[in-house]
């Protein structure tokens, strides 16, 4: 088999190990409260949580800064992870299950479950997220 075919049998693999890396990074951004980290991987993206979207550092931030402020400790699961190529241009889509749960109490309580549905565009050799999309399927009142 020659380095040329090889080479292009591993995209899926690669495109998956970037969604996911991307999406854990996010995550344990959000779970630290890190804004820092949070701004890394969207600093080009647009985020909704079934409304408007957000866009931009200074949105982000306000968004970001309030809900860690209301917010107590988190963790957040990723579950079945789906990748493929994007239906337009290049690029792949990343679709995933979530629960949030709250450490605030012993023992934690599920807070939030949904998923994620993430859209990256081919940057050279790199994926780069640009529309977040947060469904909830429930959420604790």
């Amino acid at each position: 088999m020659s380095s040329e075919r090889r080479a292009t049998d591993l995209r899926p693999v690669r495109a998956r190990h970037n969604v996911v890396n991307s999406l854990v990074r996010y995550l344990r951004a959000v779970d630290d409260h890190d804004l820092s980290g949070v701004l890394a991987e969207l600093r080009q993206a647009s985020v909704s949580f079934g409304g408007p979207e957000y866009r931009g550092v200074e949105e982000l931030s306000e968004v970001y800064r309030a809900a860690f402020t209301s917010g107590g400790r988190t963790r957040h699961l990723l579950h079945e992870v789906e990748v493929e190529d994007a239906a337009h241009g290049p690029g792949v889509v990343g679709r995933a299950a979530y629960q949030r749960w709250s450490l605030e109490t012993d023992p934690p309580v599920m807070t939030a479950l949904g998923r994620y549905h993430a859209v990256f565009v081919t940057e050279g050799d790199e994926l780069r997220l640009v529309r977040l999309r947060v469904d909830r399927d429930w959420q604790q009142h």
